[in-house]
């Protein structure tokens, strides 16, 4: 097999809400580092590099590789297309955890009131004959609202009604067959308290939507200090089911090498 460049992203991202404050989700990046390292241990001089995508403070594997790290899903973004375009990848396990929604906007209940009961003395009442209508109206007024926050700094502590508004952050898994196409894609699924098929159902859509080659579905309450059972799903219907993060990593790292010496020799 020629060596081969591998992207691994770890650990639970954060988005700011100001310049202290943080929405973070609870990703380690300790599955993640395992895998770097099984993969370095089973491909040894096969694998030539691998990019180790984190959030500050992740765990990061003792095998050689070279640390990125990134302070949102925005950043990650921009990593991974980066290296997507530019370095010739041979697959990419995206294990970290990204946030759906970032910070838009940040103010009070109290000052959008004012705000609204400014804008709604002059606003024609013919404008929300349609729920649509009145969304997008609310929208505007929190877009326009003078009285938003300056998020640059900590945002007092003194306020009682602190409202957030959230835009949703670019889908990191979908960069991933759209650049590199011919890239061996692992993707991850987790869920809490749901029934095994369907954790296996969501993890299969994940395969579906993203092209993924294998997907890791999970469950958050089966994830407990050194136990973590996990499914690897195949696009074929079948799955493997593991009990530890040891026995997840060796998983992944055995089926990725066997999928890129598979595609070597086609």
């Amino acid at each position: 097999m020629k060596t081969m460049k591998i992207i691994i992203t770890a650990g639970g991202i954060s988005e700011k809400i100001d310049g202290v404050r943080k929405i973070t989700n609870s990703g380690t990046g300790r599955l993640g580092s395992l895998t770097a390292e099984e993969l370095v241990r089973r491909g040894g001089d096969r694998i030539e590099k691998i990019y180790y995508v984190c959030a500050p403070g992740s765990a990061v594997p003792r095998a050689d590789a070279e640390v990125i790290p990134v302070q949102g899903a925005e950043e990650a973004n921009t990593v991974l297309e980066r290296l997507l375009t530019r370095e010739n990848i041979g697959a990419v396990i995206h294990s970290m955890a990204v946030s759906d929604y970032a910070v838009d906007r940040v103010t009070t209940a109290e000052n959008l009131a004012g705000f609204l009961a400014d804008r709604l003395s002059s606003a024609d009442r013919q404008e929300f004959r349609s729920t649509r209508a009145l969304a997008e109206f609310l929208l505007e007024c929190i877009n326009r609202n003078d009285r938003l926050l300056d998020r640059s700094r900590k945002v007092s502590s003194e306020l009682d009604h602190m409202l957030l508004m959230m835009r949703r952050t670019p889908k990191l898994i979908g960069l991933v067959k759209t650049l590199r196409p011919s890239a061996v894609l692992v993707g991850f699924k987790l869920l809490k308290g749901v029934d095994r098929q369907t954790l296996l159902n969501a993890g299969h859509e994940v395969m579906k939507k993203n092209s993924c080659d294998l997907v890791l579905a999970n469950d958050q309450t089966e994830i407990s200090g050194d136990r973590h059972v996990g499914y690897l799903l195949s696009p074929d219907g079948s799955f493997e089911r593991y009990e530890t993060k040891a026995e997840i990593s060796a998983g992944i790292a055995g089926r990725v090498l066997s999928l890129l010496e598979k595609r070597e020799r086609q």
